[in-house]
C-alpha cells in the first residue's frame, strides 16, 4: 500500500543519511591514524591544523557529514509529520458515530 511504500522511502532516506555519517567517521578516523603514525603518535591537527582545514578532503568530509545528518533529520521529521497526518485523517473520518 502507499503507507508502506512511503514509510519504506523515509526509512531508506534515514539509512542513507546514517551511511553518509558512517563513511565520514571512518574517513576521519583513518586520516587520524595515518597522520598519528607519520608524526610519532602526535595528533595531526596540533601540527598541521591550517593545512588540514584548508584542504579539499576536509571540505568534502564536512559536506558529507552535514548532508548525512541533515538528510536523516529531515527524513525523520517528514516521517513524523506523515504519521501524524495518517493518524489524524483516520480519526477525522466519520467512522465513529455520535448519538
Amino acid at each position: 500500500s502507499s503507507i508502506k511504500l512511503s514509510n519504506l522511502v523515509f526509512i531508506l532516506l534515514i539509512a542513507l543519511g546514517d551511511l553518509c555519517v558512517g563513511i565520514y567517521l571512518i574517513a576521519i578516523s583513518s586520516f587520524d591514524s595515518k597522520f598519528k603514525a607519520d608524526n610519532d603518535g602526535r595528533t595531526f591537527c596540533k601540527h598541521r591544523f591550517d593545512e588540514w582545514f584548508s584542504s579539499r578532503t576536509c571540505a568534502a568530509l564536512g559536506a558529507l557529514s552535514t548532508f548525512g545528518s541533515e538528510l536523516a533529520l529531515y527524513a525523520m521529521t517528514l516521517l513524523s509529520v506523515y504519521r501524524v497526518h495518517c493518524v489524524r485523517s483516520k480519526f477525522s473520518r466519520s467512522s465513529i458515530t455520535r448519538k
